[in-house]
């Protein structure tokens, strides 16, 4: 597996990106309303197909991840690329990394406390602000869980 860094998103990435993940570039969070296209990122390759992307921004001092998938699960992709964006802000003397994620995803919660993540602020019903903006934002998730706070988790150095 090969991880490569991009200043943003280039046209053959988002091409994958959409034909074999059906991945959606327009991200709405509490921090913002992004283009997932426009920041810089870290892919995750295996035979040269993506397999891993983690897409962030910087701030004078804080590095936010604004989106991790991992299309290839419990095989340490994840993890990898957390690794790779926590050397890019020490690179950038960067102390702290935050990520917003969502009530229902149970994955995350687990993966971000495993990877040295701290929750930091919880903000109810902010996803129902959100859908104001994005209305495709799903009422429910996956396991069945509603979908309406957002959980910002911190890792500092």
């Amino acid at each position: 597996m090969t991880y490569q860094s991009f200043q943003q998103l280039n046209a053959p990435l988002i091409s994958q990106l959409k034909t074999h993940y059906h991945f959606d570039f327009n991200m709405v969070v509490s921090s913002g309303h992004y283009d997932l296209t426009q920041f810089p990122c870290i892919v995750a390759f295996e035979a040269g197909r993506i397999v891993g992307v983690l897409i962030y921004r910087t701030d004078t001092d804080i590095l936010e991840i604004i989106s991790l998938d991992s299309f290839r699960e419990n095989m340490g992709v994840g993890s990898r690329l957390i690794q790779h964006v926590e050397n890019i802000a020490q690179t950038l003397n960067i102390q702290t990394i935050q990520v917003i994620t969502t009530n229902e995803n149970i994955k995350a919660l687990y993966f971000y406390q495993k990877n040295g993540y701290r929750m930091s602020n919880i903000r109810p019903n902010a996803v129902d602000i959100a859908r104001h903006i994005k209305p495709s934002i799903p009422l429910i998730g996956d396991n069945g869980i509603p979908i309406k706070d957002e959980i910002q988790f911190t890792k500092y150095f």
